[in-house]
């Protein structure tokens, strides 16, 4: 399933996701607050990923 976001939805998007990979990566939070797997978290990674390269080309795409 696709997802169209404005670039603005997907900065705050990529803004969650760096938080959660943050938290999750220090110990930050109880693990109430944090419930995913390691497999959870290995896909939320590959979402932070390609989140960065489309926020990159969307704004790559802004110069031309």
């Amino acid at each position: 399933m696709a997802i169209k976001l404005t670039a603005a939805e997907a900065w705050e998007v990529y803004c969650a996701l760096d938080d959660v990979l943050y938290n999750r990566h220090h110990g930050i939070g109880s693990k109430h607050d944090y419930p995913l797997t390691e497999a959870d978290h290995l896909t939320l990674q590959g979402r932070y990923l390609r989140a960065h390269l489309v926020l990159k080309l969307i704004e790559e795409g802004r110069d031309d």
